[in-house]
C-alpha cells in the first residue's frame, strides 16, 4: 500500500510524530511505502513565486524538492524507515521488513512526465507512483476526515462524503485534494482513501479491510 503523508500535518508536530512512530507496528502485517507531501515548504515555493515571478516549471521543480525535504524530516521519526530515490530499491527494502520513504524528486525530474502546474500536487503524484509500482490503492493522509459537501471550517452543515467517483470531484471547489486528482485516478484506475492523520487507527482499519471514518474515491 502506498501512503502519502500530507504536509498539512507538519503544523502539529506532536500529532505527526505520534502518527509516524506507529508505522513500525504496521509492518508486522502489511507492506507500506511512504510518500511525503510538501507542506509548508511547498507553500513557501508558491509564496516566493508571487515575489520573484518565476515560471511554473521552476516552481514545479522546487515544490517536488520540497517533498524530499519533508521525507527526510519524517525519516527521523519512522523507525525502520529507509530513504530512497529509486523505485528499484523499494522491493528490497520491503523484503527486509523496513519502510521505504520515497523521495520523489530524482525520478520525477528525470522523466518529467507530469504537468508543470499547481493543479498537480503530492495527491496526484501519489497516484502516479502507485501506477508505476503496480499498486491499486493509495491512502492520502491529511488533517481532515475526508471530502465534505462544503468547507467544514466555514459551514457547520457540511457533510462527509464517504464514497464518491473521481469524476464527481469537480463538483467540489473547496476540496482538500488537488484539481488534477480525478484525471490521475481515471487514467490509472487507482482507488484512493482520504484519512485524517490525527487518528492513526483509521489507517489500520483501512489496511485491514475494516470500516473507517474516511472518504473513498473510486474510478
Amino acid at each position: 500500500m502506498l501512503i502519502k503523508i500530507g504536509g498539512s500535518l507538519l503544523k502539529n508536530p506532536v500529532t505527526l510524530k505520534k502518527l509516524l512512530i506507529t508505522f513500525k507496528n504496521i509492518t508486522n502485517e502489511h507492506s507500506i511505502i511512504i510518500l511525503p507531501g510538501g507542506g509548508a515548504f511547498a507553500d513557501q515555493v508558491r509564496n516566493f513565486q508571487s515575489l520573484y515571478k518565476y515560471s511554473d516549471s521552476t516552481a514545479h521543480k522546487m515544490a517536488i524538492m520540497a517533498e524530499d525535504i519533508v521525507g527526510i524530516l519524517m525519516a527521523e521519526f519512522i523507525e525502520d524507515g529507509i530513504l530512497t530515490y529509486n523505485l528499484e530499491n523499494i522491493q528490497k527494502i520491503l523484503s527486509q521488513s523496513k519502510i521505504p520513504i520515497l523521495l520523489p524528486s530524482k525520478f520525477l525530474l528525470e522523466l518529467d512526465e507530469l504537468p508543470h502546474s499547481w493543479d498537480v500536487t503530492s495527491d496526484s503524484i501519489a497516484v502516479y507512483f502507485a501506477n508505476k509500482l503496480k499498486i491499486d490503492t493509495v491512502i492520502l493522509v491529511k488533517d481532515v476526515d475526508g471530502l465534505f459537501t462544503a468547507d467544514p471550517k466555514k459551514n457547520p452543515d457540511a457533510k462527509l462524503i464517504k464514497l464518491i467517483k473521481s469524476s464527481d470531484l469537480k463538483k467540489y471547489d473547496e476540496s482538500c485534494v488537488d484539481k488534477a486528482l480525478y484525471n490521475f485516478i481515471n487514467k490509472y484506475k487507482i482507488t484512493v482513501y482520504l484519512i485524517n492523520g490525527n487518528f492513526p487507527v483509521r489507517i489500520y482499519q483501512i489496511l485491514n479491510g475494516q470500516n473507517a471514518v474516511c472518504s473513498k474515491i473510486t474510478h
